[in-house]
């Protein structure tokens, strides 16, 4: 009878032992994973923060873009204005020299 008490004895302590081992394993686990989970979100944050800030650099470059193309409009209207208005004083000149060659001419 104490033989076999002895054994069931050992027996239930070797299966605390063994259980106190797996729970310590759960436990460390849990912390790795825990870990991994916070390196993931931390990175996450990274990632979205890269993005909102190509978002603005991409929407600044966009605007100066936008900006260019206005300027090189007014530019190019102004060119079309100044040769429109020099087509009409050469024009207006071309008809003076006109005028003076009938009036000289006969």
């Amino acid at each position: 009878m104490i033989n076999a008490s002895l054994v069931d004895l050992l027996r239930t302590k070797t299966n605390e032992r063994k259980l106190l081992e797996r729970v310590k394993e759960l436990e460390e686990n849990e912390k790795n994973l825990q870990n991994l989970l916070s390196e993931s979100k931390d990175r996450e944050k990274s990632l979205v923060d890269l993005l909102h800030k190509s978002e603005e650099e991409a929407k600044a470059k966009e605007k100066g873009l936008m900006d260019i193309l206005k300027e090189s409009e007014e530019k190019g209207k102004k060119v079309f204005d100044m040769m429109f208005l020099n087509e009409e004083k050469a024009k207006e000149k071309e008809m003076k020299l006109l005028e003076i060659v009938k009036k000289y001419s006969g």
